[in-house]
């Protein structure tokens, strides 16, 4: 460059440093989004401005079909911000907008108020290198990836944590959902290798159809809550929990002592009457499942019931509409389940709603108790993967198979957890042009999670075979977190320490 400024005249308008731009873009294109960084004079005597460019969610690698998939949906003013620089002549600045930064920690009414008065706002960084989503910062506001902190980012050759040092006391117990779990590779493997870092990582519930992987599951890991069912119908279930929990955890205080009393005294007076020989009297209720254990064609939620007088070769699968006289077994058996942590629990949004402080408590420790800190699952690969020759490469969700895919992110949206990882095969990126791995991560940004779409090559980390796969992590803009450092660098510890895991 021959010279440098700070500010530049185009069409009669004054541009300087750092402000945002829109850049002529080629014919039937939307024009580009850019920050100016540089004014100077080429060697050729033309004036040139550097542009720092935004990326839209149809500029990245989640493309612009998935804008057309309805079961999620991206806001048309958030934009991210990348590393990506290049030189262009200055005649191709075409005008300001007002572009501003929004923390990924605001409630969606702070960022409505915030950006009721911008063109548009970015509260992410995009990576074209890695397909990364991540972080910035406020107080680093348009720094460089390298400055920035972030759940997925660590500087490289630094100690994270001294896993050696830290005692069982002082290490806080994460809980993990495996989805798709088979006989629970994955999870086992995450369990083991979080132990290294000093993060203690529990496998506490562990979701497949298959009935004899779960049986293996239950067999070596016999605190898991294993559930063998479909992934949709645990989805229901789990929703259902949430409201039966809500009824008789968070709100059974409201119910007087008088009301108890009376409630324990009708309790007596029916024991001490005859039942009929058509009725049978609930001992106590054992488990629930949404769905159609008893195959009548229907399905809804049951529960299994233990019978009085009955041995437990009698227990029965019964609809909740058949139990509507044993309201106190269906109460005892929900409180019973909640303090076990039978079933995980959302993140409830009511939390950032001022009640009174009793109250406030109650749902404190109601949310806290069965929430998910991991999930990591493999949705099935039958309608992916190369080996089969009937993929349906023009509407991939049409498969059934592939369907699971849709299910896994719709218990993550539901469940909100910390952090999420999901594996599957090559393929993922290659099939109907990767369509799925897209859908993915456009799911995972939808729903503002940080995450990077790679793969890993098992060779390389020391396993006797070339098995590539495809992974997509995902951590919720909560800030820098120890947990998540560790976590997202966790294959690269096992490999400095020379620990091998065949998964």
């Amino acid at each position: 460059a021959r010279c440098h400024y700070t500010s530049a005249c185009v069409d009669d308008a004054i541009f300087n440093l750092n402000d945002d731009v829109y850049v002529k873009a080629g014919p039937n294109e939307e024009n580009y989004i850019g920050r100016i960084t540089e004014f100077f004079e080429g060697t050729d005597h033309v004036l040139y401005f550097t542009c720092r460019w935004f990326f839209r969610a149809e500029d990245t690698v989640i493309s612009p079909n998935l804008l057309e998939v309805h079961d999620h949906e991206h806001d048309r003013k958030r934009v991210f911000l990348s590393e990506e620089k290049n030189d262009n002549m200055i005649e191709s600045i075409i005008s300001k907008l007002n572009i501003i930064y929004v923390d990924p920690s605001k409630t969606p009414q702070e960022r409505d108020q915030l950006i009721s008065n911008s063109d548009l706002y970015y509260d992410m960084s995009y990576s074209v290198a890695y397909s990364t989503f991540a972080n910035i910062p406020a107080e680093n506001d348009g720094a460089t990836d390298s400055e920035v902190a972030s759940d997925i980012s660590c500087e490289e050759g630094k100690p994270v944590a001294d896993p050696v040092g830290s005692s069982d006391a002082q290490r806080e117990t994460a809980t993990l959902l495996d989805l798709y779990s088979g006989c629970g590779a994955m999870s086992t493997g995450l369990c083991l290798g979080a132990a290294l870092s000093g993060i203690k990582l529990n496998t506490k519930w562990a979701v497949d159809m298959n009935e004899y992987a779960c049986n293996s599951l239950k067999h070596n890991h016999p605190g898991t809550q294993v559930r063998n069912e479909k992934a949709e119908d645990f989805l229901a279930l789990l929703k259902h929990w949430n409201a039966l929990c809500k009824k008789y955890v968070v709100h059974s205080s409201n119910s007087s002592g008088s009301d108890l009393a009376q409630m324990s005294n009708d309790d007596e007076d029916d024991k001490n009457e005859a039942l009929p020989n058509d009725l049978f009297e609930v001992e106590r209720l054992l488990d629930i499942c949404y769905g159609d254990p008893n195959k009548t064609g229907n399905d809804g939620l049951w529960f299994k019931v233990r019978w009085k007088t009955y041995d437990p070769s009698h227990d029965s699968w019964e609809p909740i509409d058949g139990l509507s006289d044993s309201p106190e077994c269906i109460k005892e058996f929900v409180q019973r389940g909640y303090r076990e942590s039978i079933l995980p629990l959302p993140v409830s949004k009511f939390l950032l709603v001022p009640f009174g402080l009793v109250f406030m408590w109650r749902l404190i420790r109601y949310f806290s108790k069965g929430s998910v800190d991991v999930i990591c699952g493999g949705p099935p690969c039958q309608g992916i993967s190369g080996l089969n020759r009937f993929r349906n490469y023009n509407e991939p969700l049409e498969d059934d198979r592939n369907k699971q895919l849709v299910v896994f992110m719709d218990v993550v949206n539901y469940l909100r957890p910390k952090y999420v990882l999901m594996e599957n095969v090559v393929d993922i990126l290659k099939f109907a042009d990767g369509f799925l791995g897209r859908y993915a991560l456009s799911r995972l940004v939808s729903m503002r999670y940080q995450a990077r779409l790679g793969l890993m090559v098992a060779g390389c980390y020391g396993l006797p075979q070339f098995r590539m796969r495809a992974f997509l992590w995902g951590s919720l803009p909560s800030g820098v977190c120890l947990f998540s450092v560790l976590f997202f660098y966790l294959v690269t510890l096992l490999l400095n320490k020379k620990v091998h895991l065949a998964m």
